[in-house]
């Protein structure tokens, strides 16, 4: 009798080591799947993080082009108002000197130079001449020959948010 009352508590203890460790594999793959979540939803997190700073990077540059364009505008009403001609008689430019002139239709001109380290662009000149002409000349050397204002490349904000774009993925 006391074997068979020993060999079934060494079969119950059995029974309870092979629930425990039953019981601690399930926690342990249990831990693993919630650590995988955890790891995915911090790079999700981190992601959303990177297109915000990105989004807002944008907003300002945009925020910046719209306060440019509303000085812009408010230069040519002024312009316009005082009867400012806004046809060019005659545009001059000159690639050796790297310079654009344009004679206005009132007989005055509007002169800019290319930059030392710039390639001379006929078109760019006279669009600078059109903005020297119509801009507040403070506002005009602020942007163009102070540099004052920072430009971004607005194509290297948009590759680096497509190769970061959060995933949907849930």
């Amino acid at each position: 009798m006391k074997k068979k009352e020993l060999r079934n508590i060494i079969s119950a203890k059995d029974h309870a080591i092979s629930v425990k460790d039953s019981y601690i594999h399930s926690l342990e793959l249990e831990n693993a799947r919630l650590s995988e979540e955890l790891e995915r939803k911090a790079k999700t997190i981190a992601e959303h993080e990177s297109y915000e700073k990105d989004l807002k990077e944008e907003l300002a540059l945009m925020d910046e082009a719209y306060r440019c364009i509303v000085i812009l505008n408010e230069s040519l009403l002024s312009k316009i108002k005082k009867n400012v001609s806004l046809v060019p008689e005659k545009v001059i430019t000159s690639k050796k000197k790297g310079e654009t002139t344009v004679i206005w239709d009132d007989h005055t001109k509007t002169e800019v130079k290319c930059g030392k380290d710039d390639t001379y662009n006929p078109i760019a000149g006279l669009a600078l001449c059109y903005l020297k002409r119509y801009m507040n000349p403070k506002t005009y050397r602020k942007v163009f020959v102070k540099g004052d204002i920072e430009i971004v490349d607005r194509d290297a904000i948009s590759l680096k948010r497509s190769k970061k774009s959060p995933s949907k993925k849930k």
